[in-house]
């Protein structure tokens, strides 16, 4: 995910951006509104991450239970989240380098773990002829739909001006992908991130999801137009609804009763 420059507050679990021109305009970021959409895979990963911590690590496990049989459960329900802090840290560490490799910069020393990174990053370039770094890890702001969001590359590959996004997810490239960069490329402008400045959004409806794995790499079109661009607006209309609506949706009780031994 891309660290965003632009300043950002957390809500009710929620990123939202402040506007560097008026710091009281603050709009939800795009990964949090893609989060309304359903995930039902992820109780099913959850579940096996916590087997599979319990099954790694059961010589810690059976004293810590013996011992502590609430701190073992909660140690064990943790477990998905410890999990994902190990893989956002991971991505964010890949993708700074990524950033440098588009830029012709050097890498300078990094963690061992990131080399296979590294190098198919490299392999996927050695296979693509990226002509132009136009802008990266910007932000997107969009008063007319009232969202932001921090991309990953802007660039022109073959001749083609194209949003682009890396990840390094074992789970692969799902459809959010392309709500996600939809979002992107239909926002009202840029906004520099050295000087604060609107800059003017660059038209082009071409998507790329560049997908790399320490065994591997691959590149995805990802079709990011209108229609696309309708789906993530009903997410962006539902996390309106969900966030700000106050709807007593359950009442109090209209009849209560108990029966005792």
């Amino acid at each position: 995910m891309t660290a965003p420059k632009v300043k950002t507050l957390k809500s009710q679990g929620s990123r939202f951006y402040v506007h560097p021109d008026d710091p009281t305009r603050s709009v939800p970021g795009v990964t949090s509104v893609l989060n309304m959409a359903p995930k039902g895979f992820l109780k099913w990963w959850a579940a096996k991450v916590v087997a599979q911590s319990a099954v790694k690590h059961i010589d810690i496990l059976v004293p810590m239970a013996e011992a502590d049989p609430e701190g073992a459960v909660d140690w064990l329900k943790r477990a998905p989240d410890r999990d994902v802090k190990d893989a956002a840290d991971q991505g964010s560490g890949a993708h700074g380098l990524f950033e440098k490799m588009l830029l012709g910069q050097k890498l300078g020393p990094y963690v061992e773990r990131l080399e296979p990174f590294v190098r198919n990053f490299e392999d996927l370039l050695s296979h693509l002829d990226v002509n132009r770094v136009v802008r990266t890890e910007d932000t997107v702001w969009s008063d007319t739909h009232s969202y932001a969001g921090s991309f990953d590359y802007l660039l022109e590959i073959e001749g083609i001006l194209a949003w682009v996004d890396g990840k390094t997810t074992r789970s692969g490239v799902h459809k959010d992908a392309a709500y996600q960069l939809a979002a992107y490329s239909h926002a009202d402008y840029i906004i520099d991130e050295e000087t604060g400045d609107s800059l003017t959004l660059p038209q082009t409806d071409q998507g790329f999801v560049f997908h790399v794995r320490p065994d591997f790499w691959a590149v995805h079109h990802v079709p990011i137009g209108d229609d696309v661009f309708e789906g993530f607006l009903a997410l962006r209309e539902w996390f309106k609804h969900d966030r700000f609506t106050d709807l007593d949706i359950v009442g109090k009780p209209v009849l209560k009763g108990s029966v005792t031994a």
